[in-house]
């Protein structure tokens, strides 16, 4: 309420500060159905929040607006609760939609873009989109359609560039959407067999699961890990592999050892028995003997590694696991990875890495061929953008429609052909009936 001399009293009301859509509307009365006017809150200025003082005032770009509240509290509640509202934004166009509220037009006396004054050859035009009140020239752009009209209609050259874009975002998430259901959904869905780079003998086979009326976030991706069909020679080349690299290791171990013996032949005799000198080569073959045995532990434990996993496997049989679409973090290609290409440089043009949320290391998979990598990083990617949009969940919703329509037609067709067939067979029994009677 608002009370003394030269003000009247009127009932405000502060709405759609969470939609993004802040006006502040007042009426004469607290039971009127019509609002005496409208104020969009993105459009003017509040006073700080610590001020104190009952008088809030508003200062828009046309006029200012001063309300006097009962308390100084009061008015500060006001001023928090405005702040807040344009903080999150006032008025947003959004796409194909038009605006609820309009600006009074006996408060407009000029335009809001050009500010020239309204006149009779000047007339006022309301942007629906916005609700503001523009002059022809700042409106002139082609009218546009918008939700609930049935025709297009006008808009204030601002709203209608804004629109043009959105729509033309619009469209190509679409299309994005389109190509990602026609094309890498079904790959996804399908399924991929993939080599685990830590063991040649596994195989990692993954797939999008079946709940296809489950939002796309909240399916899941399939990882089953089985043995390589011939794990057993996989197995054995590891083993020979690792038993060849234990050997080098062990002949280049004894060089080393071997080198440091042969450093403590001295050039004088008598430096072989000066203490600093014995110290020093003695360290020196120590070192060297602790990491050749080293090398050497280290290989046959992956001796040891290989063939328990691979006899594990054949005892448990095939694994799975599965991860949620939304627990995907990213997806990179391991061909250039530094690591890789010094562990395996035949398969790192193959392998990717695929990077979930609770696991610590990523999952390694190497491809059959780096066509079939890029394929999958594309689509994997696709996914992690996809999962949340809207529009993916829609164009799903139709795939499946349309896959239903053309199973049902299918099958239509198929029970016609085999009526056909019948009733051909029944004419060409009676047909030979008739020629055996005569």
């Amino acid at each position: 309420s608002y009370f003394g001399a030269g003000w009247h009293k009127k009932f405000v009301v502060l709405t759609g500060w969470d939609e993004g859509e802040a006006h502040l509307f007042y009426y004469d009365k607290e039971t009127d159905s019509e609002a005496t006017g409208v104020l969009f809150v993105n459009d003017v200025e509040v006073d700080a929040v610590d001020k104190v003082d009952r008088v809030l005032t508003l200062q828009g770009s046309q006029r200012r607006f001063r309300f006097r509240c009962a308390t100084e509290a009061e008015a500060r509640t006001w001023r928090v609760a405005l702040v807040e509202a344009r903080s999150n934004g006032g008025h947003k166009c959004v796409t194909g939609v038009a605006s609820t509220a309009w600006m009074a037009e006996k408060h407009a006396k000029t335009c809001d873009k050009c500010r020239q004054l309204f006149s009779a050859s000047n007339r006022k035009h309301h942007c629906r989109c916005c609700g503001r009140i523009f002059c022809t020239e700042c409106s002139n752009k082609p009218k546009v359609s918008l939700q609930p009209y049935p025709a297009p209609v006008r808009c204030c050259n601002g709203c209608n560039d804004t629109q043009a874009k959105q729509a033309a975002e619009e469209r190509a998430r679409a299309e994005r959407v389109r190509v990602f259901v026609s094309k890498h959904l079904s790959l996804l869905e399908e399924g991929g067999d993939f080599e685990c780079l830590a063991r040649a003998d596994l195989l990692r086979s993954i797939a999008l699961d079946s709940m296809t009326q489950m939002s796309l976030q909240y399916r899941k991706l399939v990882v089953t890990e089985s043995l390589h069909p011939d794990a057993a020679a996989r197995m054995a080349g590891a083993v020979r592999g690792d038993a060849a690299n234990t050997v080098s290791r062990i002949k280049a171990g004894t060089l080393r050892v071997g080198a440091s013996v042969a450093a403590l032949r001295p050039k004088h005799i008598v430096d072989a028995f000066k203490p600093a000198e014995a110290t020093k080569n003695l360290k020196s073959i120590r070192a060297r003997t602790l990491e050749a045995a080293q090398n050497t532990a280290e290989s046959v434990s992956n001796i040891g590694t290989h063939a328990a996993g691979t006899i594990t496997d054949l005892v448990e049989g095939p694994r799975q696991h599965e991860i949620e679409v939304r627990h995907l973090k990213g997806v990179l290609d391991y061909a250039d990875n530094p690591t890789i290409l010094a562990k395996n440089p035949q398969a790192a043009p193959c392998t990717l890495a695929l990077f979930v949320q609770s696991a610590t290391v990523p999952l390694e998979l190497v491809a059959a061929s780096p066509e079939d990598k890029q394929r999958w990083i594309e689509a994997l990617t696709e996914l992690m953008v996809l999962s949340e949009d809207v529009g993916t969940e829609v164009l799903l919703v139709q795939k499946a429609r349309q896959e239903t329509s053309a199973a049902v037609a299918e099958k239509i067709e198929r029970r016609k052909l085999e009526r056909q067939s019948l009733v051909m067979d029944d004419v060409r029994a009676q047909d030979v009936k008739a020629s055996t009677m005569r």
